[in-house]
């Protein structure tokens, strides 16, 4: 696929979404490549920019430290997105054919890409402050009903299966970062009352 027909395929999937993912489940031939270069261009440009605005938002007694841990994140968040975008596709396909739905994974992973690729790439406007988050949080409002129309494209689902699809991981994942987060403040808790004398006589 060329640059041409890159960009035309993404301003279809976020313009005209139901007839392009209509059009794209239809089609008998699916490929991994056209996916993967879809979110590699754009995981790129995000791992790319995060970078470098972590090296500018560093303190000025931090630069150089900052600086080199922005850089050597870089290269980690593109893989990590990478790898994370086939693991995802992955669930959704498994959810998506236990709740009866039918469809090829390397097609729903070209298909995601051809709207999530762009989304990754416009949000980061969340980067600008104040309206940043804002635009931020309507994308990903509009990227939960270009995911809906996705689905249900790809799988063959009504409109509650495809919710279902990606909304359970969804849930999965927002439960973990909490239990993790919950689970890494009482442990600091814990560090700093038993380093306080005394402390222990409140439990």
């Amino acid at each position: 696929m060329d640059f041409g027909s890159m960009m035309t395929q993404w301003q279809k999937a976020l313009t005209a979404p139901e007839p392009t993912f209509a059009a794209e489940a239809k089609k008998d031939k699916a490929s991994w490549n056209d996916g993967l270069m879809n979110f590699g261009i754009a995981f790129a440009i995000s791992a790319v920019v995060g970078g470098v605005y972590g090296m500018i938002a560093a303190p000025k007694g931090m630069a150089l430290l900052a600086g080199g841990a922005s850089l050597f994140m870089i290269p980690v968040s593109f893989v990590i997105s990478m790898v994370l975008s086939v693991v995802v596709v992955f669930i959704y396909h498994f959810l998506a054919g236990a709740l009866g739905g039918k469809g090829k994974v390397e097609k729903t992973y070209y298909m995601l890409s051809m709207f999530g690729a762009p989304i990754a790439i416009l949000s980061l406007v969340a980067y600008i402050p104040c309206l940043g988050s804002i635009a931020a949080l309507a994308l990903m409002i509009y990227n939960a009903y270009l995911l809906t129309l996705c689905l249900k494209a790809a799988y063959g689902l009504d409109t509650m299966k495809a919710v279902i699809t990606w909304l359970v991981p969804f849930i999965a994942f927002v439960i973990v970062i909490v239990a993790i987060g919950v689970l890494f403040a009482a442990s600091v808790l814990g560090a700093l009352a038993s380093g306080i004398p005394g402390a222990g006589a409140i439990y």
